[in-house]
């Protein structure tokens, strides 16, 4: 009796598949290298220490896929100081609020996970109870902490990495790797502080004491002022809360939109209005913003007709359900993907109905035009 491989355990590939998923490997690690070689020559370039924290929250995600990065720093409990994707922080955001607590009340009981690091490393896997988050309902508990080894003057500082999946083993590796990057810099920022702010001190010192010698020479006519603080009667604070974050950049800003792609608006004040989609037919040099989402069809499918089919009353009532958010309504391709459309076998086809359409918009483009200039005779 002949024995048979079970396909789901074992596969031979092709000698063209071998050398192509081994081509796909190695772009894939160059890719990274080359990302981290950027990286680390980025924050050599930090100026502050509030840049390095900006860098810190904003470009780790290249290197390692996550939903949300923290950075936090103090001297005995360090605080969140930066949050990926905010330009500034709302202190008294429910959200901001219970992932500062959590996270502080975590680290003292890392590792947690049965993936947990060596004891030398840096980085620290663990798991956040969203029960007990606003809502009930915190969708990325997966926290990767990486401390930074900083020197005793430079306070106590760590980033930590959120996501719904489990970190890789090549994650923390990676994550090891940026901590050493991140704490030499930091430290060196520090130092540079410190001295700029010795030498400052020591001159305004000096200029003060001058300054001083010297109005003992001039006449100063005597006045009583009556000190004055102007505050606000009801002070509000208007700021946006932490409780949501991108699901996903699709597109880098100014992509390049080419002849044929499908552009949809993935935001807008009320449900109807995201999704909404045409079919770039041009040749002119355009580029997209970040709330485009931009689709590329196959060469099997006519974008002109899609154009058209994904702006029917049945595509608009799909992508309505499909909207996400209260004051501004969100749409993000992995919800576009999941339209279900009707779609002629050929391209053949499609090309002739999306012809035909094309027809009738112009007659009544053009039936619309000879109304107005009708009604300007009048």
């Amino acid at each position: 009796m002949g024995m048979h491989a079970n396909p789901l355990h074992s596969r031979v590939l092709p000698n063209d598949e071998n050398n192509a998923q081994g081509k796909t490997d190695k772009s894939s690690s160059n890719a990274k290298i080359e990302n981290l070689l950027m990286l680390e020559a980025e924050v050599r370039r930090c100026k502050t220490l509030r840049q390095l924290q900006f860098l810190i929250a904003n470009e780790t995600g290249k290197l390692i896929a996550s939903r949300q990065i923290l950075v936090m720093h103090g001297f005995k409990t360090p605080a969140i100081v930066t949050v990926s994707s905010l330009a500034s922080l709302d202190k008294t955001s429910p959200t901001l609020v219970w992932l500062e607590k959590s996270l502080t009340d975590t680290a003292a009981k890392l590792p947690v996970s049965e993936t947990a690091p060596a004891d030398n490393s840096p980085a620290a896997l663990t798991i956040l109870d969203a029960k007990t988050s606003p809502g009930g309902n915190w969708p990325f508990c997966q926290a990767l902490y990486v401390d930074l080894p900083l020197e005793k003057k430079s306070g106590l500082a760590k980033f930590v990495l959120l996501s719904e999946r489990k970190f890789s083993a090549g994650d923390i590796a990676m994550a090891n790797r940026l901590a050493e990057t991140y704490a030499h810099a930091w430290d060196a920022l520090v130092k540079s502080k410190i001295s700029l702010s010795y030498l400052f001190t020591k001159k305004v010192t000096l200029a003060i004491a001058v300054f001083t010698v010297l109005m003992m020479f001039f006449p100063v006519t005597m006045t009583v002022l009556a000190p004055v603080e102007i505050i606000a009667r009801n002070p509000v604070i208007v700021a946006a809360p932490l409780n949501g974050v991108i699901e996903k950049i699709e597109i880098d800003p100014n992509t390049r939109v080419k002849k044929g792609d499908l552009l949809f608006a993935g935001s807008g004040e009320t449900a109807e209005d995201i999704g909404k989609c045409f079919s770039y037919l041009g040749d002119e040099y355009a580029v997209a913003g970040g709330d485009i989402v931009i689709l590329r069809p196959k060469d099997v499918f006519n974008s002109c007709f899609l154009g058209y089919i994904l702006n029917t009353s049945g595509s608009v009532n799909q992508k309505y359900y499909m909207g996400q958010g209260s004051s501004v309504y969100h749409i993000y391709s992995s919800s576009l993907r999941n339209l279900k459309i009707p779609l002629p076998p050929t391209r053949a086809e499609q090309t002739a109905i999306a012809t035909a359409l094309s027809d009738m918009d112009a007659l009544i483009e053009g039936l619309e035009k000879l109304l107005v200039k009708k009604r300007n005779i009048k």
